[in-house]
């Protein structure tokens, strides 16, 4: 968040909306909260990190990370995607060698490290919820989102109310991959709100 915040302030960008998915909601949901930056609004993709989803969850999550044999990548993959279709060999030994490049056992230990040890303790929801001047906050996610399940959009929309939670049909944690058309006019019509 520090790290995006500072981008914004180096590119002189005014009053961005930011648009985050997954742990990346997180991230534009903490520079919101955080007061790091002043974003025009926000648009949280299958957003984790705005309430606390308890231990068993951030083990699962945790564990799902530091696993980059390539059964655990397939098995991801079929978890991000719908349509098992774009499962294909091809694009599960890319995905399995970035994965697996140099540097990113560090990445991908760190990271489950986080979901461990302080990603309930970072959730920002609250903090979000409770700003007098909070900026528009449009929430998508998957119907089908098996990594952050819908209950967990569900969540956030009554914790940020009155945010509106649009559901995305024939599509799971990627629905901007998967249904890019219905994700685009969500997208352009709440850009078209708030400028």
């Amino acid at each position: 968040a520090t790290f995006i915040a500072a981008l914004i302030g180096e590119l002189g960008l005014d009053r961005p909306v930011l648009v985050g998915t997954s742990l990346g909601g997180h991230v534009a949901a903490a520079i919101a909260s955080q007061g790091l930056a002043a974003p025009r609004g926000l648009v949280l993709v299958g957003a984790t990190g705005l309430f606390p989803i308890g231990p068993e969850a951030c083990q699962r999550l945790a564990k799902r990370a530091v696993d980059r044999s390539l059964q655990g990548t397939r098995s991801k993959a079929e978890t991000v995607f719908f349509d098992r279709a774009h499962v294909t060999d091809a694009f599960v030994h890319e995905e399995h060698r970035i994965n697996n490049s140099p540097g990113s056992d560090g990445v991908f230990a760190k990271l489950a490290e986080y979901f461990v040890g302080q990603l309930d303790r970072d959730a920002v929801g609250s903090t979000l919820a409770a700003m007098p001047a909070r900026p528009p906050i449009e929430l998508v996610w998957g119907a089908a989102d098996r990594s952050v399940p819908i209950a967990n959009g569900r969540e956030a929309a009554r914790l940020l109310a009155p945010t509106p939670l649009h559901v995305i049909e024939n599509a799971a944690h990627a629905p901007y991959f998967e249904q890019p058309e219905p994700f685009n006019q969500l997208l352009q019509r709440f850009l078209g709100s708030v400028f």
